[in-house]
């Protein structure tokens, strides 16, 4: 292999130290559809751990306070290592999205950058850190910044996940739903079929399997953001014609991230 190429979502951290130990030549880039898509990326043999490496040349990327991005014409950029919205300028930005003048207004500030609705940092050495989506981060009860991609992808790189959405419950539990693959469910079916009251077994096997795969996930998550319950979703996820879920469309989030 020459390149392995990695975007689209984040990397679990500890499949990323796999990557490095194994020597794969690997890179993470990061982007949107709105720049024509890459903003940043890392090169093979210089990457550095969670990150998606510098911005492309000509390609201009600053850090700003989310809460106050609409003001960006009066509030500086934010400093190394302070986390806040990832705003873009440059020649790879869209020009606004056809024949939508509300919208494409809404996602630019008001000296001109494309406001990615992304919450990142950088690092003393100008490498870029994507948190996750500003809309999806969920404030821990003493004020943490939980991203629930980060959580989605540690389930996702289980081995038994297909697809999973956290949100926080009404009591500020974090709750994963999740899509187990094809080897989960082949589990599940060997233990209906081992025993004679099949419905009874299948409960019980899938109990056991959701309480091992939230230990699992939670021993690989900070103390904050670990998982207190785990719900089956029986059908895959609706998703946007770019393959994201739509969040909004499912149950508890709606407060999450209007």
């Amino acid at each position: 292999i020459r390149f392995l190429g990695i975007g689209g979502a984040s990397l679990a951290k500890d499949v990323e130290r796999f990557l490095l130990g194994a020597r794969f030549p690997y890179a993470i880039g990061y982007g949107l559809t709105e720049t024509a898509p890459l903003v940043a990326a890392a090169v093979p043999g210089k990457t550095r751990i969670g990150s998606t490496g510098r911005p492309l040349e000509g390609v201009s990327v600053r850090i700003m306070p989310p809460l106050d991005a609409e003001h960006a014409g009066t509030i500086a950029a934010l400093g190394d290592e302070v986390e806040g919205e990832i705003q873009v300028r440059g020649p790879n930005v869209m020009q606004g999205y056809y024949r939508d003048t509300e919208r494409s207004q809404a996602v630019f500030s008001s000296d001109g950058w494309f406001r990615t609705g992304d919450l990142g940092a950088y690092d003393k050495d100008g490498m870029l850190y994507v948190r996750g989506r500003l809309k999806a981060m969920i404030l821990g009860p003493s004020g943490e910044n939980i991203y629930p991609e980060e959580i989605e992808s540690t389930l996702a790189s289980s081995g038994l996940v297909e697809e999973a959405l956290v949100y926080a419950a009404k009591d500020g539990a974090l709750v994963a739903m999740v899509v187990l693959n094809e080897r989960a469910k082949a589990l599940l079916g060997e233990a209906k079929a081992a025993v004679h009251n099949a419905s009874l077994a299948a409960a019980d096997e899938s109990e056991r399997l959701l309480a091992g795969l939230r230990s699992a996930t939670n021993a690989r998550l900070a103390s904050f953001s670990r998982i207190a319950r785990i719900v089956l979703q029986e059908q895959p996820f609706e998703k946007t014609a770019t393959m994201k879920i739509k969040r909004y469309l499912y149950p508890g989030l709606q407060a999450e991230i209007s």
